[in-house]
């Protein structure tokens, strides 16, 4: 049944995608769209991509994004008048997240005046146990390394759209990818001390930031589900053996299972949001929780 409504909302977003590409051109004829013609119109699938796009685009990309503070990416479905929106805009950056695969073909063939730009392409992905099958892990921004890597991708791509400015965009570029080597130095120091340490999490958002900085991930949720009681045990005694005081989980998902693992080691559960639109603070405040966790 609920595959059937996903078919049927689906089906809603295609009419109302046309019926949006349609008013897109009837608005161009108005002041008010002249006006947001001089801007590059851009979504983005979660909200630290709205940070990427906008420090490579400055105040020439107006920036919106699909999925909303607080709402999981996993299993997010955009809403009409998202996808009403997106008939206006120009471009469309993805990053491999899940809500993605049904929704993107919908878009492609629905709102030819988009360009949909895969910001991950050409990443080599970690791999992770998801529904019972190694599927690539696309939680890409944690690595600040990563990071440049896409925000390239979108300084290709507003090139293309507004040629005009290529020199400001190479400009804006090259002053984020220092800002983000910089980031990457100061993260290196700061988690040294913990380095070969082991992290606990819930959801395993976290490998590539802990793989930068030779950390191990250990999650407790296993597949995209609760582990089952034998699971949980396992980890509940891997985290015994090692001394762990910390579990990490984040404000999209459930904490139950958290807390039950933290009050079996006598531990705690902090919490940490890798979807914060301010990136590079965040970043550092995900480093410093990280190196008090195990350091504890």
């Amino acid at each position: 049944m609920k595959k059937i409504v996903f078919l049927a909302s689906l089906l809603l977003f295609s009419s109302m995608l046309v019926f949006g590409a349609g008013r897109s051109e009837e608005q161009g004829s108005t002041p008010e769209a002249k006006v947001e013609a001089a801007q590059v119109g851009v979504f983005v699938s979660i909200l630290p991509q709205t940070y990427f796009a906008e420090r490579v685009g400055g105040d020439r990309v107006n920036v919106e994004v699909m999925v909303p503070p607080g709402r999981s990416p996993g299993n997010y479905e955009p809403t009409p008048q998202q996808v009403t929106a997106l008939g206006n805009a120009d471009l469309f950056f993805t990053i491999g997240v899940p809500f993605e695969n049904a929704f993107i073909p919908t878009i492609k063939a629905n709102v030819p005046n988009i360009r949909v730009v895969a910001t991950d392409a050409g990443i080599e992905k970690r791999l992770f146990d998801r529904d019972g099958a190694m599927r690539p892990d696309p939680h890409v921004w944690m690595d600040p390394i990563l990071v440049k890597e896409q925000a390239a991708v979108m300084r290709d791509a507003f090139i293309e759209a507004d040629p005009d400015f290529e020199s400001a965009y190479r400009e804006r570029y090259a002053a984020f990818a220092a800002e983000l080597d910089e980031l990457d130095a100061e993260l290196r120091e700061a988690l040294a001390p913990v380095s070969g340490g082991s992290l606990f999490v819930y959801h395993p958002a976290f490998g590539y930031f802990l793989d930068r900085y030779d950390i191990e991930q250990v999650a407790i949720e296993t597949a995209g589900r609760e582990p089952s009681p034998a699971e949980l045990e396992a980890v509940i005694e891997r985290a015994k053996n090692e001394g762990a005081r910390v579990i990490i989980a984040q404000p999209e998902f459930p904490r139950n299972t958290a807390r039950a693992v933290a009050e079996a080691i006598n531990g705690s559960v902090v919490s940490v949001a890798p979807l914060s639109p301010d990136y590079s603070n965040n970043i550092r405040s995900i480093a410093q929780q990280v190196r008090e966790g195990l350091s504890e």
